[in-house]
């Protein structure tokens, strides 16, 4: 496709490959979406990094969720996402983990929703945190780092707070940006995301499985066919880019630019 080119002209610019991960966001709304996309997904053979939501694992979520899991192996993986998803600010953007809850609030609610996910999912837990809406305060990181979470993943260009620790490992791509409150086009899309793929050593694509369409996933296949064709591009999970030291590791007093 002609829309292609100037992802594959960025692609072939570049000296060395680029690591790409896809983090799928809101796991355990949306059953009958999130199969769809790890059916389409797995024809790729890439993995796919879940936020799974843990207060919406209901019996039937969860029984959804293992049988995933079954079905696609070790190409789906799973992280922590927010507790119920759900806003609590008063004020500015919406945030589940924000400056309007005091610490031993998040402790408690990252805490529940952690030991939830291991009852339900066991050991196919990684020990990384997706905050909603892609943000999260330096106290979220501190309790993060208390329960011997390895990793945060925001957006690129979010907020500076202190990390304690964790190693960034924030997406830079979201499938469905708007341009003054309209989705991209798919033209406009390949040249928004060529920015980051010229530029970038690792590059993460957001999705929110309830969203696509099935253009949308007619889309991400191509755009994986064009990543895989450029012989640019390599494909990890989030935790492999974590242990492999790609994502960008930040202590106490670090910040995110």
């Amino acid at each position: 496709m002609r829309d292609l080119e100037p992802l594959e002209m960025a692609l072939q610019s570049r000296s060395r490959p680029v690591t790409v991960f896809f983090r799928d966001d809101d796991a355990g709304w949306g059953n009958g979406a999130l199969r769809a996309l790890c059916e389409r997904v797995s024809e790729t053979g890439i993995e796919l990094d879940l936020a799974v939501i843990p207060g919406a694992l209901d019996r039937p979520a969860a029984a959804e969720l293992i049988r995933l899991s079954r079905q696609f192996g070790s190409t789906l993986n799973f992280h922590q996402h927010g507790y119920v998803h759900t806003n609590h600010q008063q004020e500015g953007r919406k945030c589940e983990f924000g400056n309007e809850r005091y610490i031993g609030l998040q402790r408690n609610d990252i805490g529940l929703g952690q030991k939830h996910l291991k009852e339900v999912l066991g050991e196919l837990v990684d020990p990384i945190f997706t905050p909603p809406w892609n943000r999260c305060t330096s106290d979220t990181c501190r309790v993060l780092a208390e329960f011997d979470f390895e990793a945060v993943s925001r957006i690129s260009g979010s907020s500076e707070i202190e990390h304690f620790g964790l190693t960034d490992i924030s997406v830079a791509i979201d499938w469905q940006k708007k341009k003054h409150g309209e989705p991209l086009s798919w033209t406009e899309f390949c040249r928004y995301a060529q920015h980051y793929f010229q530029n970038c050593d690792v590059v993460g694509v957001m999705l929110h499985h309830e969203h696509l369409r099935n253009d949308d996933l007619d889309r991400l296949c191509l755009l994986i066919e064009c990543l895989r064709d450029s012989g640019k591009a390599e494909f990890q999970s989030m935790l492999q880019i974590v242990h492999s030291g790609c994502g960008e590791q930040r202590g106490s007093g670090d910040a995110l630019q």
